[in-house]
């Protein structure tokens, strides 16, 4: 028996070796059909897939290796067969396994998925020969010694393979290739940081009840703040391609029906880029990453805690469909078993902490920039965003021990998506909410100490006060006002409102407060002019420069919201759900907003005496709504409408889209 269990561990290792092998040529071809590489580059792509196919592969043998073990130590001799015979029709299987998840990964009918098909039967007929000529009589010994030799040298092998693919070329993006290297070593850095799903009133910098930004209090006596800062849209896509772009959503087209910025939009890294400046991105939101073509113009990009600017897999191969159906494996070990059986399920959804994204910054910082070029650097940090998950400590100085062990309940922690339209459907009570409210509130107080940490390591490299700093957020976040949770519709105070804090030495007043109403498009405009660039956003709106604002120049600024898709597609069936379908947009000014709805009435708020929005006063009799509801029109009307190029979708595979489902699934997007 003995022997008959190291020709199947033995056997095991030949199978997955020979799988291996055989991902390479398959996705040379695949890579080199794609045209997405020259041929070098393709090599390095096909070599990459070697290590986690002959990795998946001998695990699922070893799973049957050791089920055929256990069933034999159970009931001896009730297996007729060999183990190494059962490897075989075992690793056979796996391939049909395989197949039959195919379409999670990809659209069965798309052309390149042919060639992955075609080598999932090669493999599979050529196991079947093996075990075929295994039975053959003298050929078996022989056969058994070969398997002994190609495990020797082929494991090995796929190592150096493997390991080749790492070596060379690890970053060289086209934007690395077409732009300016020669820095201009005198010009200052430019650092913007998002602050995902901050609304300003949670803020003690904004006069919040709570102690919930002791830092930002500090660094606002260095910096301007502005009291009066809005988003231009209610959710991280749109507002974010506005941050990039310098566009409204209703320009860039950047929303729930269109999920990514196409490329004929010239993007603030783009810009920068291109004028010599070193572009790095630090995200930990789903959304800003390639999948939606939002780091356009970075040279690097580090998300959830690995640069994915280096060389990859091919997006349809063999090596990136076995790495996406073990992540599905374990994103449903996750979320479907262990979720049930821990103290805080909330947990397993968490994002990379700002500790972990402050430490792969500095790290940057200090061996991975060039001194000799300016940096722009993005940062968005997810503290803030459900699942609001804060650590135990920093939980206790805003919950007591009973509301603490409360707050593990899931609903509280990582909201169902059903609650986010309708929070009556959650039967949440007020103790709930008020729970929910301090768990936000200790994410945003650990996640001012760590901006701290941050510009500490600025101050110790020298470079603070050569760093032009904007703190921004990109929406803001209803927690159970307006019966909603989360955000992503809507156009009210909670989700516009955001903090925006901007610090450079001379240029901002230190310990100014500003009430001139500003907006997200203000800020590349800012940018550039702040590092004398000429080139503006094709057809750009009217903006602002944040550090010489005339309020008499644009007293109004507006937002805008279209079909909340993103947040329907998980939202039940049975309900009726259809007043949801509802484009808004908004015009604000220091006194008045009017919001314009394409289904049902209008709103209309004195924010001046009533900043919660709670009284809506609109009626048609009311000369100033339709003062500013003819003025949100005519802006509509002469907005500069930009004509992208044809969607540039050809670059994103159907598991590429699957993956992207799974992401907004974990940030509560999607059921």
């Amino acid at each position: 028996m003995k022997r008959d269990i190291n020709r199947g561990f033995i056997t095991g290792l030949t199978v997955s070796i020979f799988y291996a092998i055989l991902a390479i040529p398959i996705d040379l071809t695949v890579s080199l059909k794609s045209g997405s590489a020259g041929f070098l580059v393709a090599v390095l792509l096909a070599l990459r897939s070697s290590g986690p196919v002959f990795l998946t592969v001998f695990l699922f043998i070893l799973i049957v290796f050791f089920l055929l073990r256990l069933m034999d130590r159970l009931k001896p001799n009730a297996i007729g067969i060999p183990l190494q015979q059962a490897i075989y029709i075992g690793s056979g299987t796996f391939i049909l396994i395989f197949l039959k998840m195919f379409s999670k990964f990809y659209d069965k009918f798309e052309v390149l998925a042919v060639t992955e098909i075609f080598g999932g039967i090669a493999a599979l007929a050529v196991s079947i020969i093996s075990y075929r000529l295994l039975l053959s009589g003298n050929r078996y010994q022989r056969l058994d010694e070969m398997g002994k030799k190609i495990s020797l040298t082929g494991i090995p092998l796929i190592v150096i393979l493997f390991g080749v693919s790492f070596m060379s070329g690890t970053h060289a993006t086209k934007d690395v290739e077409s732009g300016i290297q020669s820095g201009k070593s005198g010009r200052p850095n430019i650092l913007l940081i998002v602050m995902d799903t901050v609304r300003a009133d949670h803020l003690s910098l904004y006069g919040y009840h709570l102690n919930t930004t002791p830092y930002l209090k500090k660094l606002a006596l260095e910096s301007t703040v502005f009291n009066n800062a809005f988003a231009a849209a209610p959710w991280t896509l749109p507002s974010h391609a506005s941050i990039f772009t310098g566009l409204y959503p209703g320009q860039h087209g950047t929303n729930a029906e269109h999920f990514w910025l196409d490329d004929s939009y010239r993007t603030l890294a783009e810009m920068l880029h291109d004028n010599g400046y070193q572009t790095v991105s630090f995200s930990n939101n789903d959304y800003i990453t390639s999948y939606h073509n939002m780091v356009q113009g970075f040279e690097r990009t580090w998300y959830k805690g690995k640069w994915t600017d280096e060389i990859k897999m091919p997006d349809q191969s063999l090596g990136g469909s076995v790495v996406s159906l073990l992540n599905w494996l374990r994103d449903y070990f996750r979320t479907e078993i262990l979720a049930k059986v821990i103290k805080n399920p909330a947990s397993i959804w968490d994002y990379p902490s700002a500790a972990v994204t402050d430490k792969a910054v500095s790290d940057w910082l200090n061996r991975g920039r060039d001194r000799d070029r300016s940096f722009f650097m993005f940062i968005n940090y997810m503290d803030a965003h459900f699942p609001y998950d804060p650590d135990d400590e920093t939980a206790g100085l805003f919950l007591n021990k009973e509301e603490l062990e409360m707050s593990y309940k899931l609903k509280l922690r990582n909201p169902p998506i059903e609650y986010f339209l309708d929070m009556s459907k959650g039967g949440y009570t007020e103790k709930d909410i008020r729970i929910m409210n301090r768990l936000y509130d200790a994410s945003i107080h650990y996640l001012d100490g760590e901006l701290e940490k941050l510009f500490d390591t600025f101050k110790k490299l020298g470079i603070y006060d050569r760093t032009l700093i904007i703190i921004a957020s990109d929406h803001g976040e209803y927690l159970g006002s307006r019966n909603r949770l989360a955000h992503g519709l809507g156009l009210e105070e909670e989700v516009l409102h955001v903090p925006l804090i901007a610090r450079y030495p001379g240029l901002f007043k230190a310990g100014e407060r500003d009430d001139t109403v500003v907006t997200h498009v203000d800020i590349p405009e800012t940018i550039l002019s702040f590092a004398k660039i000429e080139e503006r956003p094709k057809e750009k709106p009217e903006t602002q420069l944040l550090f010489d604002l005339k309020d008499d120049l644009r007293p109004n600024v507006f937002a805008e919201s279209f079909f909340p898709l993103n947040l329907l597609v998980g939202a039940s069936l049975r309900d009726d759900n259809s007043g949801l379908f509802v484009e808004e947009k908004t015009i604000r000014n220091r006194t008045y907003q009017f919001i314009w709805k394409s289904r049902g009435e209008p709103e209309f708020y004195n924010v001046a005496d009533d900043p919660s929005e709670m009284n809506d006063i609109y009626s048609s009799e009311n000369e100033k709504a339709e003062e500013m509801k003819r003025q949100l029109l005519q802006w509509t009307k002469t907005l500069p409408r930009v004509s992208p190029s044809v969607p540039q979708t050809s670059g994103i595979s159907k598991k590429e889209k699957f993956e992207m489902i799974q992401k907004l699934r974990a940030l509560g997007y999607v059921k």
